[in-house]
């Protein structure tokens, strides 16, 4: 919308570079640097993130994309927890 705006208020360059940046920067950014930084930490699968991520933002707005990969990871961990402490399955005679 802001680049938008500046073009139709007649400052064309900087209404095509705000655009030009938006589109390659910043749409980009959320792609690239989010799963390597959250997988390295928490060893999540990559779409595991993307989804938790979009479902924190959905539940938590803005805050949400942190703290859906987080629950994500605590969930993860609880439920290798959980399955180590039962042991392997009994073998029926």
């Amino acid at each position: 919308p802001a680049a938008i705006f500046l073009i139709i208020a007649g400052k064309t360059w900087f209404g095509i570079g705000l655009l030009l940046w938006s589109l390659i920067v910043i749409a980009n950014i959320d792609n690239i640097l989010r799963p390597y930084l959250v997988r390295r930490e928490v060893n999540l699968h990559e779409l595991l993130v993307f989804i938790s991520s979009m479902g924190g933002i959905a539940t938590f707005g803005f805050f949400g994309v942190i703290l859906g990969p987080v629950i994500a990871a605590l969930l993860k961990t609880s439920l290798q927890i959980y399955a180590e402490s039962q042991g392997p399955p009994a073998i029926p005679s």
